[in-house]
């Protein structure tokens, strides 16, 4: 019973990491299409839905575990391929952006 708080306190902050995730995603959205549309090139923001949705999954699953999950490879591999997903996004957005 006395690990109730702490799982709820674990659920807020965890809601409260996604929203400002959410919103963080959709202002960079819109910055990769205004460069789109200014430099004619592709950034490949539409894979910023599947980084919202594999990290979202992954930190609830490591925020309302018992245990510690990183040490399963399963759960391990999430992270590490939406954190993939957004440094492709982020470099093809500064790619076109620069010129380059």
């Amino acid at each position: 019973m006395s690990n109730e708080w702490w799982k709820t306190l674990s659920l807020f902050l965890w809601f409260y990491n996604t929203s400002a995730t959410a919103v963080l995603l959709v202002y960079f959205a819109g910055i990769c299409r205004m460069a789109e549309h200014k430099f004619g090139g592709r950034t490949l923001y539409f894979l910023l839905p599947v980084f919202f949705v594999l990290m979202g999954a992954s930190t609830l699953i490591y925020s309302m575990s018992d245990s510690i999950v990183a040490i399963k490879l399963w759960y391990a591999v999430w992270p590490m391929i939406s954190g993939l997903i957004l440094l492709v996004v982020v470099y093809r957005a500064y790619r076109l952006m620069m010129g380059r």
